[in-house]
Formats: C-alpha cells, structure tokens, sequence
C-alpha cells in the first residue's frame, strides 16, 4: 500500500492578498465559532438548492445560503416576478432571522445565485451577471 503524505498548512504557499487580515474581524470569527453549537456548523456548509428546501427546513437544519443553480423558481413559476423573487428571499431570510433569534450571535442568509441565473428570471436584464462575473475576476486577477 501506497501511503501519500498531505501537505500541511506550513507547507502551502504563501498569498499576498490586497485584502489584509483585521484582528478584530478574526476575534470575532473565533468568539462565534466558539457558540456555535456542530449542528450549527454543519448547516453552514451545507448549500442546499432552491427547489429542495423551504423556509421552515432552514430553521430546522440550521442552513445559512441556498443555492439558485438556475432552473429553478419561486414556486416553480417559471415566470415568477420581481416581487415574487423578493419575495421568496425575504421568506428565507426571516426563516434565518428566527434561527438565530435566542443565540448570541448573528449569521446573515445569503442566496448564492449560479453565474448567469439572471436568465431564468422572467424578462430579467440578461448583462448584470456579466458585469459582476468580469468584475470579480479583475480584483481576484
């Protein structure tokens, strides 16, 4: 049997980010990891998709983003609106709001929307994802 050594953190090379480590930010990073309870750090990680969970399941799983992979609806309406988009967002960010209600920390929702998804928004402007895609990857770059 072939064993592979894991390169450990020491070992990765070194990155030179415009954006520099703030000691406060990392204190508190540290203080709400320490609250947390594993369930709640599990539901962090986990992304789940539109189609697949409702507000109610946020709470219960302790999910922190969902996923628009596109294809997906408010209500599996392919013409859904504006509004009803909003409106399904805010269902899921008052869902987090009362996940969070009675601990001493806070996690925003966030609604990760895939690269493009614009397009399964009924009359959406098609260039706004574009423009942020090309954005991002001039300060990544």
């Amino acid at each position: 049997m072939t064993h592979t050594k894991t390169p450990y953190f020491e070992q990765w090379p070194q990155i030179d980010s415009l954006i520099k480590t703030d000691p406060a930010i990392e204190q508190e990073i540290t203080r709400i990891l320490s609250l947390m309870t594993l369930e709640e750090k599990v539901g962090q990680m986990i992304q789940p998709e539109l189609r697949d969970i409702t507000p109610e399941e946020i709470i219960e799983y302790k999910i922190g983003s969902i996923l628009n992979g596109g294809g997906s609806w408010p209500d599996n309406n392919k013409q859904a609106s504006a509004n009803e988009w909003t409106a399904k967002a805010d269902l899921f960010w008052h869902a987090t709001e009362k996940m969070f209600a009675d601990r001493p920390f806070r996690i925003p929702f966030f609604w990760l929307p895939m690269l493009f998804t614009d397009i399964t928004m009924y009359l959406a402007p098609q260039y706004f994802h574009t423009i942020s895609a090309w954005a991002v990857l001039v300060i990544l770059n």
